[in-house]
């Protein structure tokens, strides 16, 4: 992989995909359509209230790839209506009482505990709420819901069906992507009987059954070595009423559309504690040994993320987890 020369020449870097070749040698290539992305754009660089978009000309250009799940991973979208104002986003809610939340001082990941060993000494070390166990699935899970994240929109059921609904963005479906060589199976919350809502005084009624195993679904890999799963979000029925504290509940400062939630299983492998044998992927994929946290506690760790996608919306929620095993002291 390298970068094109965007010295001020405009270029157009063309290659054929596997694919591609193996039908060129058919005989059958025809292209027919074509995509367009724009991965390697920060759009956090500019202002869109003005003009000056010089920052992003002068950033690098991946040059193309031949592979199919490394071309776009942040396609364009093409929507049916020319007069939509604002796109949903997925974001993690750590305010329910079970869901994960991030370490202030460790904010680049959600930590995942690979044993029952690991997750006692951690115990000592974080709070509870700050990981995911992996054999007590129930306890804590990633809550993630879709919305429209402007605060200066209403957050009632009017704005809901304005900004959400009439437009065909609400997600009630997600696909979720995950790296099979460290997680086995992924758990989801079961959408019968389950509910997220507010009243008017600004009390709560949530309940997420306990979370339920799915397998994996047959779709084109967005990354290599990542399997994709099905998750069914539940209405996101949290207003804004007269209290105006409906922020405490949601992570989402707009109209709301879904919500769902996730826990992990990994794979068996990753789950030996100390009493057995450490599993080479640790080595090979992470670091060892290391006292993450301070002390004389060390840890094994492997770093990974997981991908949430609103199939309405296509909206994309990159969540970084690291998980831990006690390795000793």
């Amino acid at each position: 992989m390298a970068f094109l020369d965007n010295s001020g020449t405009i270029i157009l870097d063309a290659i054929l995909t596997d694919i591609g070749r193996k039908r060129m040698a058919q005989g059958n290539f025809h292209p027919s359509k074509f995509a367009l992305g724009d991965d390697e754009m920060d759009y956090t660089l500019v202002n869109v209230n003005d003009s000056d978009y010089s920052k992003l000309e002068t950033l690098s250009t991946i040059e193309a790839l031949n592979s199919e799940n490394a071309t776009i991973n942040h396609g364009l979208q093409n929507f049916t209506s020319d007069d939509i104002l604002y796109l949903p986003q997925i974001k993690i809610n750590s305010l329910l009482k079970g869901a994960v939340k991030i370490k202030p001082s460790m904010p680049d990941f959600y930590f995942v505990s690979a044993n029952d060993e690991t997750t006692t000494k951690l115990k000592g070390l974080l709070t509870q709420k700050q990981f995911l166990e992996s054999n007590s699935y129930d306890r804590n899970k990633l809550f993630f819901e879709s919305g429209i994240e402007n605060n200066k929109l209403p957050r009632n059921t009017k704005a809901r069906e304005r900004y959400i609904l009439n437009y065909n963005l609400l997600d009630r479906y997600f696909i979720i992507n995950c790296d099979h060589r460290f997680v086995d199976r992924l758990l989801i919350v079961d959408p019968e009987g389950t509910y997220f809502e507010n009243d008017e005084a600004n009390n709560l009624f949530y309940d997420f059954q306990a979370l339920k195993e799915v397998t994996p679904v047959s779709l084109e890999k967005i990354l290599k070595y990542y399997s994709s799963y099905f998750a069914i979000g539940v209405d996101n029925l949290i207003y804004s009423h007269t209290s105006a504290k409906d922020e405490l509940h949601s992570a989402i400062k707009g109209p709301r559309g879904t919500a769902c939630a996730l826990n992990v299983k990994l794979i068996d492998e990753l789950t030996i504690d100390t009493n057995g044998t450490r599993d080479y992927r640790y080595t090979k994929f992470g670091k060892l040994n290391q006292t993450l946290f301070g002390g004389s506690k060390k840890f094994d760790y492997i770093d990974t993320s997981i991908y949430i996608q609103g199939t309405s919306s296509k909206a994309t929620l990159q969540v970084p987890i690291r998980i831990l095993r006690y390795a000793g002291t």
